[in-house]
């Protein structure tokens, strides 16, 4: 990707229409790994967690996760992902809690992820609990695989009957 497309994607991103951050935060999400600034491409994102809008910081915490493997500060970024976590509003911490099924094989602590999702499974805010659902649907193949070598987590189907149990 041009470095004028990423001035675009900027601008978008500090535009003060919703729809058009939320359209600069899509662009980062689906173009991240092409883009020749991949610094101030996780910069950008890095801000957007703290935006105002809590659509944009949806959108920024399903960024982070589609793009975990090429931001450069993965550190920074899992941080961000669980501070969205513990927003105040209920979808950002939803999405949040999805994207680390996003990034279960992309960080070197993998059974750190494992503890924060069973953790959410068990949570009393429900969006965190459909958030952990659907991260560990992402993740299972991982974490089917990885239950042999490096870890062995709780039952994977118990959580799962967990989770669906108490949406009934």
């Amino acid at each position: 990707m041009e470095m004028e497309d990423q001035v675009k994607i900027y601008k978008m991103i500090q535009n003060g229409n919703i729809n058009v951050r939320r359209g600069g935060v899509y662009k980062l999400r689906l173009n991240f790994s092409e883009l020749s600034d991949k610094k101030r491409a996780w910069e950008d994102l890095h801000s957007l967690r703290q935006d105002k809008a809590s659509v944009v910081r949806e959108d920024t915490a399903d960024a982070i996760g589609s793009a975990f493997l090429h931001i450069p500060d993965k550190d920074q970024a899992w941080e961000d992902l669980i501070q969205l976590t513990q927003d105040r509003d209920n979808y950002v911490r939803k999405h949040a809690v999805s994207a680390l099924g996003l990034i279960l094989p992309y960080v070197p602590n993998n059974q750190q992820v494992w503890q924060k999702l069973h953790r959410f499974t068990y949570d009393n805010d429900k969006f965190l609990r459909l958030g952990a659902a659907k991260a560990l649907g992402l993740s299972f193949p991982y974490i089917t695989h990885l239950r042999h070598y490096e870890f062995k987590p709780p039952s994977v189907d118990r959580t799962i009957f967990k989770i669906c149990s108490t949406h009934s």
